[in-house]
């Protein structure tokens, strides 16, 4: 007769793999094809606007908020989809279908300021080292149901499940805040190049109200990224203070 394993061990191993991919799930959240959406077309001269916007930024800020050298680099990638990342290293790139929402060379330096200001933030390196955690301790956790079985395991699996929520709520929490802080440095990284800190305002309400369009830009409290309207507003006070 085919052995098989003891019914706690698979379940055990179940609860092991269910924890990595909530983990690995949410390493990747931010991950997801940028959308496409419908603008009023991109200006013609913008791939001249957006080297001169880029060189101005990066010569106003050569550095992050610690004194640490930054070298800037800049690039539009062909994608319809509208989407603008960045990298701790100091990579900084945009989705040409992003550039439909632009009316002039001060909004393409606001996007470009609202990447930088991730990487003046260190905040690639802060959510990278939280993520790490968080994966570690849901290892952490499969390992121990694995040990277990019976009444323990069940209630250690129930305790772990609620442990990985509120890791995960706290930690999407935490990206959406600094969404917000770099919003709102951003705006002074503009200023540093010349630029007026309106135009980022204007920028955003105007993808805001595409995405609305398309039922988009709500925000749900497992999401990294705040409501729009409320981003608008917030940017709309921070601009007023700093004209």
């Amino acid at each position: 007769m085919r052995g098989y394993p003891p019914p706690t061990m698979s379940v055990s191993r179940s609860r092991l793999r269910c924890c990595l991919g909530l983990c690995c799930g949410l390493l990747t959240q931010c991950a997801a094809p940028p959308a496409r959406l419908t603008g009023p077309g991109a200006a013609p001269d913008q791939t001249r606007s957006w080297s001169r916007a880029t060189a101005r930024l990066a010569a106003a800020v050569p550095a992050d908020q610690e004194g640490q050298a930054i070298r800037w680099k800049f690039s539009v990638r062909e994608n319809p989809g509208t989407n603008a990342v960045s990298w701790p290293d100091g990579r900084v790139q945009v989705t040409s279908g992003a550039l439909v929402f632009v009316k002039d060379e001060a909004e393409l330096a606001a996007i470009a300021a609202h990447e930088m200001a991730h990487v003046f933030l260190a905040h690639g390196r802060h959510r990278a080292m939280e993520s790490v955690a968080v994966v570690l301790g849901g290892v952490a956790l499969g390992a121990v149901l694995a040990g277990r079985d019976g009444d323990t395991g069940t209630a250690l699996g129930a305790a772990s499940g609620a442990i990985l929520t509120v890791s995960m709520t706290a930690l999407t929490a935490r990206q959406r805040a600094q969404e917000f802080e770099a919003d709102r440095v951003s705006l002074d990284l503009l200023r540093r190049a010349g630029y007026p800190p309106a135009a980022a305002v204007r920028f955003w309400q105007r993808y805001a109200a595409a995405r609305a369009g398309y039922g988009l830009g709500g925000g749900h409290w497992w999401t990294s990224h705040p409501p729009d309207a409320v981003r608008v507003q917030r940017l709309q006070e921070a601009a007023s203070s700093r004209e």
